[in-house]
């Protein structure tokens, strides 16, 4: 029986690693200095050691899933539905705070920026090819592995 909290634990501090990643990122949070002081120099060491956090995301789900047969759709509409939630919630905020209006270039960025999150569509594939790819490890030999 594999044990869930230590996974627990990582995916939390996978997700704050993600959080600094995003307000280091000059285009998002812009934190990231690069100038040669202590600040740049901790912003940098900060992003090098945060810049695994997806990894874990891949290996935990790796760890869960190494003996799947099969998959649950509703995890990759799950997955798609909660993209969709925060995208219209965040959309929501700059319509309030004026950051956006209702117009159809701003619908047409909406939906764009909706559709370009890496992460979660490449997650999908990986999700959806984890039992391909288990039959075709279970199908090796140990000398393969080697």
């Amino acid at each position: 029986m594999k044990k869930t909290g230590q996974f627990d634990v990582i995916k939390i501090i996978s997700i704050f690693m993600i959080l600094i990643l995003h307000y280091l990122n000059k285009g998002m949070g812009g934190g990231m200095d690069d100038a040669i002081s202590v600040n740049g120099i901790l912003t940098h060491t900060l992003e090098s050691i945060c810049i695994i956090a997806c990894n874990l995301f891949v290996l935990v789900t790796a760890w869960f899933m190494v003996d799947a047969k099969s998959i649950k759709i509703k995890k990759v509409v799950d997955i798609a539905l909660v993209i969709i939630f925060y995208g219209i919630i965040i959309y929501g905020v700059c319509l309030c705070t004026g950051f956006a209006d209702i117009s159809k270039a701003s619908l047409k960025t909406f939906v764009n920026t909706i559709g370009n999150r890496w992460f979660p569509i490449i997650y999908i594939i990986l999700y959806l090819s984890i039992p391909y790819i288990n039959k075709s490890v279970h199908n090796f030999t140990k000398k393969r592995f080697a």
